[in-house]
């Protein structure tokens, strides 16, 4: 099991319940997040990430230089104005950072594009059915096509590297949403095998500690199958020309799917842009943002 990352909340004798794993650590306070990070070596295991979930706009998180040798994931709900911003961009780039950002908000399409502009690492989160997906296209388009040097967006760049004409591609992982990378513990220890899954609390184990490896690979080999559900109720998602690069991430069941299907196509033909630019004829890269 060691080659899971455990994703948890921050409680330090939480923490102490396992050991000589890979924890990633979910903060809801910016004050905390150095002792959290102390925490995780004190009890014996190896930090994977921070995750700090904060209801503050970006603007108005204190960042500061201790956290320069911390791997750090910002999860906010808003930007906040560019000209407080950009008198902490020389920190921000000097941070191991990445900056996720609600698509609910229309006006995070922007703010995402400024961010990768002045080359901070960024990428959408997606909540419920609210999604814009014209604006999401040309955020894509943008992240994937443009000249001029840029941050990567996500998960538009996980997508971009690994997608081959013909085969899948499952950015699931960009979400912590993989359950042969990572389990997920709840405040009182109980383990997931997704984000969506611990908010369902559809739990595996009452704690880490009892999930032996038969158990463990039971549960993923579940877990990994349940897209054939898709095509055994002949769901809507069964039958998409972009199934590849969704795998049924918005399914709407045996409903019209809205935008979704444009969205996925136009994304193959984009990358497949992209990684034409990347490559030379004689296979050598020609660019990257």
């Amino acid at each position: 099991m060691n080659s899971l990352t455990i994703v948890s909340p921050y409680n330090a004798e939480l923490l102490n319940r396992v050991k000589g794993q890979v924890v990633t650590i979910i903060v809801r306070d910016p004050n905390s997040i150095c002792m959290a990070s102390a925490d995780v070596v004190q009890s014996g295991n190896e930090l994977g990430q921070i995750i700090l979930e904060t209801d503050l706009a970006l603007e108005d998180i204190p960042f500061v230089n201790d956290w320069k040798e911390l791997p750090l994931v910002v999860r906010t709900t808003s930007f906040g104005k560019f000209r407080n911003l950009v008198k902490k961009l020389d920190l921000l780039r000097g941070l191991d950072l990445r900056v996720y950002l609600p698509c609910s908000d229309r006006d995070n399409f922007a703010n995402l594009r400024i961010l990768s502009s002045v080359g901070i690492r960024c990428g959408v989160t997606f909540h419920a059915d609210a999604v814009d997906w014209e604006a999401l296209a040309d955020l894509m388009t943008y992240a994937l096509l443009e000249r001029i040097p840029h941050a990567p967006i996500e998960p538009f760049q996980f997508v971009a590297e690994r997608y081959t004409p013909g085969g899948s591609v499952d950015w699931g992982p960009v979400y912590y949403d993989d359950p042969k990378s990572f389990v997920h513990l709840d405040v009182e220890g109980r383990v997931a095998l997704s984000p969506g899954e611990l908010e369902k609390k559809e739990f595996i184990a009452p704690d880490y500690s009892t999930v032996d490896k038969a158990i463990l690979s039971a549960a993923i080999e579940r877990r990994l199958q349940t897209w054939r559900q898709h095509f055994l109720e002949n769901r809507t998602c069964a039958r998409c020309e972009a199934w590849r690069v969704c795998l049924g991430k918005f399914d709407p069941g045996r409903k019209e799917a809205a935008g979704c299907v444009t969205f996925f196509s136009e994304m193959m033909d984009v990358v497949e842009q992209f990684q034409s630019m990347m490559v030379r004829p004689d296979g050598r890269s020609t660019w990257r943002p």
